[in-house]
């Protein structure tokens, strides 16, 4: 594969609290490019509010801990050939 063969490979499900810029900081950064297709300033507004508020709910710590995001780190040890 490319030159490198997979030695080992693991994933790691890291659970991250959103920082001060919340779901909306998240959505911005994470979500951009698909963001970008909502033509108009009022509608991608608007766009990204929904968007917030679904993930608000699925996000959101049921013990009022704030929320958190599903982050999953890929590891992979490769060897070149």
């Amino acid at each position: 594969m490319g030159g490198f063969k997979v030695v080992r490979s693991e994933l790691e499900h890291r659970p991250t609290k959103a920082d001060k810029g919340g779901l909306e900081g998240w959505l911005g950064l994470m979500g951009k490019q698909f963001l970008d297709a909502v033509e108009g300033g009022e509608e991608r507004e608007k766009c990204e509010r929904e968007v917030a508020e679904i993930l608000k709910s699925i996000c959101e710590s049921p013990s009022g801990n704030g929320v958190w995001l599903g982050y999953v780190r890929l590891r992979v040890l490769a060897r070149k050939v």
